[in-house]
């Protein structure tokens, strides 16, 4: 970036073009006439984008350079640094004057004369005031020879004009006595940008002068709200209202300036240093009221039979006295479990769990729908008034419980974290984190093809392990801390590894099922059964004590929102192909969310426990058995819905056409499952030839165990049969099926079309909330 050549005769910095074009850019305006219009447009998008903070100068008492000059400021401005009041007030200076507008510096007086920058703008026959450095929403140019008011997200303002000065005032509201407050007094005549040189340099080092040496103040304006730090407070003012968090230290501080405010090149140790010995209030050391944060819980239930009630026994076991409701949308396909649901619910109820139940008389809707209905439902409560502090969002597979292993190498049930209460520290101490994505411990969340071939591969090396020990010795399980610590160790498809493809992984004890080989031995036999449904037996996701929270959008069905309009904001996209609706719409949502909204994603340490179904229809069961149709309708909604993330994720290529890059998705995809899907029938075929070959280990002649081997060869064989073979309904394999459906250009074509739309869905999905809010209507 060049540096500005020269100045005016009043001291404000001139763009070169090449400067000019660059903030243009950043601000997405092109170039237009020079009307009341655009002069809007462009106040509106530089507050959005230039972030108001006072770093600079608390830094700058302590010794750190400030940028006091206008060269400085504009510099600060084009390096996107955001600033104070005369930092903002040259730099849109600046940008008016390169545009051709007849702006000019002038002066208010906020607590002391002229102690603020403005701008009066000349258009035709009329003048306007242009504000962009005092952290307020200013929508649009006060006029000079009338009075106005404008109003947003719960911030009102208006002006009079009395002769050559102007009056701004803000309301205050009812809870300050429903009164106006004069914010300063403007003088329209021209100044030089050195009339202000005294009232800098007093901001910059007499405490009390102003209140930026007392107060850590920074403002980020977007175009759906506002939050600002404040009294040591963090402040979000959306559609929503005004939600406040503490901020309780200077860590805290340091991460939301960081992030949320997107400062992270800022002198944020040194500012923060000066605050705390100077503050007018400390860090928010008094917990807001009331005390515990207010809990919704939202769930949609399915047809899986007690899922419900272990899921809300486990609230009531955590939930004790706290501000907790739990919601429970009807989904479920099969009338007699809907009935059982209300019976359970009732129970739960008596029990003292707070429980709202919607039935909309639609079921068996896809994932997507599903959280669609519970965003609408909770948003319509805000509406009425209703506040909450935490929206939950849970699958009803779930429970507040979690494995890990002990000392010992025996994997155990732990209630060692309290996700309740971890949820409560995170959300008063972690005020850059906006939407939490607990994961899972467990069986992960993902389709059995996904888990078949390290699951087939792991069996091979148990047998030949199990082979080596005496039957009647008592079972340990081996070392496997750092195996456990792989990346992606349960996950066949896995793109950031393959080490664990061929990292054998050994069965863990299990102390319920007896101290001996051969207890332990059938035990993994018969939980194996497991794995046409899903589960992962010998790679299970376990607790991490370690886990320190990053920034993610892999969400899957543990998310809980921390900021209630990323709750709202928050939408769910799926396209819908031959009557199969494309599955991750959590992470498609939480990846396009991040893209088009402020919003803090982290991945932190609050998971709960994830257990596989037998015969769950999500795995390719119809009726209790595997069927061909079914799988193919799980094996497509997976498929499409990854390679609809991978289009939409932070990763993906965006010089890349959207067609181009779908059909090389779906290439990789196809090809991943069918070499995943062939090493699964390898593994297969080598364990059966090592039982028939080899007939001298000690099971042999141990009839259960031989009776288990064969139900669970069964078992595998039946599954890898409907991936590889025709079926009665159809002439070609699944395998087959898939790879000639992802290279269907009219596949392809629809694709591109849902992808296009997905990309319209925040925009619509935000008016239709915005509409909500303001109907005031259930």
């Amino acid at each position: 970036m060049h540096e500005n050549s020269y100045e005016t005769e009043d001291g404000i910095p001139v763009l070169s073009q090449q400067q000019l074009q660059h903030l243009l850019e950043r601000l997405s305006l092109p170039s237009s006439p020079l009307d009341l219009t655009y002069l809007t447009q462009l106040q509106w998008a530089y507050l959005c984008h230039s972030v108001f903070h006072n770093l600079y100068l608390l830094a700058g008492y302590a010794g750190c350079a400030a940028p006091l000059t206008a060269k400085d400021s504009l510099n600060s401005i084009l390096a996107n640094q955001g600033g104070p009041c005369h930092v903002q007030t040259v730099g849109f200076l600046s940008l008016l004057r390169g545009l051709g507008f007849r702006a000019y510096l002038i002066a208010a007086s906020i607590n002391s004369p002229d102690d603020h920058l403005v701008i009066r703008v000349d258009l035709a026959n009329h003048s306007y005031l242009c504000d962009v450095g005092n952290g307020h929403p200013y929508c649009r140019p006060f006029p000079l020879d009338r009075e106005d008011e404008q109003a947003w997200m719960g911030w009102r303002f208006r002006t009079k004009p009395e002769g050559q000065k102007l009056c701004l005032q803000r309301w205050l509201g009812e809870a300050q006595q429903c009164r106006w407050k004069t914010v300063y007094w403007a003088d329209l005549t021209p100044r030089h940008f050195d009339d202000f040189t005294d009232a800098l340099r007093h901001h910059h080092t007499q405490i009390g002068y102003g209140p930026f040496l007392q107060n850590l103040r920074a403002v980020r304006i977007f175009p759906h709200g506002l939050f600002c730090i404040r009294q040591g407070f963090y402040e979000r003012y959306s559609m929503v209202g005004m939600v406040q968090r503490p901020i309780r230290n200077f860590a805290a501080a340091k991460r939301l300036l960081q992030t949320q405010f997107g400062l992270a090149q800022a002198p944020i140790v040194q500012a923060l240093a000066v605050y705390q010995a100077n503050q007018v209030k400390p860090w928010a050391t008094v917990l807001p009221h009331p005390e515990f944060p207010r809990i919704l819980v939202t769930v949609s239930s399915t047809d899986r039979l007690d899922s419900l009630q272990t899921l809300g026994e486990s609230l009531l076991k955590r939930d004790q006295g706290e501000a907790l409701v739990l919601l429970v949308v009807e989904n479920s396909v099969v009338e007699a479990n809907r009935q059982a649901n209300i019976a359970r619910l009732q129970n739960l109820r008596e029990q003292g769990l707070k429980i709202n139940y919607l039935d909309e008389g639609c079921y068996g809707k896809p994932i997507a729908d599903s959280r669609r209905i519970q965003t609408r439902w909770v948003t319509h409560q805000i509406a009425q008034g209703q506040q909450y502090d935490i929206v939950w969002m849970l699958d009803d597979d779930l429970r507040l419980t979690n494995l890990s292993v002990d000392k010992s190498g025996q994997l155990q049930e732990t209630d060692d974290v309290d996700q309740i209460q971890a949820l409560s520290t995170l959300w008063q101490e972690h005020p850059e984190i906006s939407l939490a994505i607990g994961g899972v411990t467990g069986d992960p969340p993902i389709r059995p093809d996904a888990v078949l071939r390290t699951q087939l591969f792991d069996l091979l090396a148990n047998l030949e392990w199990f082979a080596a020990l005496a039957p009647q010795a008592t079972y340990s399980s081996p070392p496997q801390q750092a195996i456990f610590a792989l990346p992606d160790y349960y996950y066949d498809h896995s793109e950031s590894s393959k080490t664990h493809l061929f990292t054998p992984f050994r069965w863990l004890k299990r102390p319920e099922s007896g101290q001996s080989v051969r207890e332990q031995f059938l035990a993994y036999l018969q939980a194996a059964l497991g794995i046409s449904s899903g589960k992962s037996i010998t790679r299970p996701l376990l607790l991490r004590p370690d886990f320190v929270p990053y920034s993610s959008v892999l969400r899957g069905g543990n998310a809980a929102f921390f900021d209630i309009d990323v709750f709202v904001a928050h939408t769910y996209p799926s396209v819908t192909i031959d009557l199969i609706s494309s599955r991750r719409s959590d992470m498609l949502g939480s990846a396009l969310l991040q893209q088009t909204y402020p919003a803090g994603i982290y991945a932190v340490n609050v998971p709960l426990r994830h257990d596989r179904q037998p015969a769950d229809k999500s795995a390719g069961f119809q009726g209790g058995q595997l069927d061909s149709e079914r799988l193919w309708e799980s094996l497509n909604s997976e498929m499409l819905g990854v390679v609809l993330s991978r289009c939409i994720l932070p990763s993906a290529d965006e010089k890349v056409d959207d067609s181009s890059m779908l059909k090389a998705k779906l290439s990789e995809r196809s090809l991943c499952l069918q070499n995943n899907i062939k090493m699964a029938g390898y593994y297969l075929q080598h364990i059966q030839q090592q039982i028939k070959t080899d007939t001298t280990t000690w099971w042999h002649s141990d009839e259960e165990i031989m009776q288990a081997l064969e139900t669970l060869l069964t078992e595998l064989e039946t599954l890898l049969r409907l991936y590889q073979e025709p079926s009665d309904s159809n002439q070609s394999s699944l395998l087959k099926r898939l790879q000639s459906y992802v290279t269907n250009p009219r596949l392809i074509e629809q694709l591109s079309l849902g992808l296009a739309d997905i990309r319209t869905q925040p925009a619509l999905w935000l008016k239709e909330m915005q509409s909500i809010l303001r109907s005031k209507e259930i």
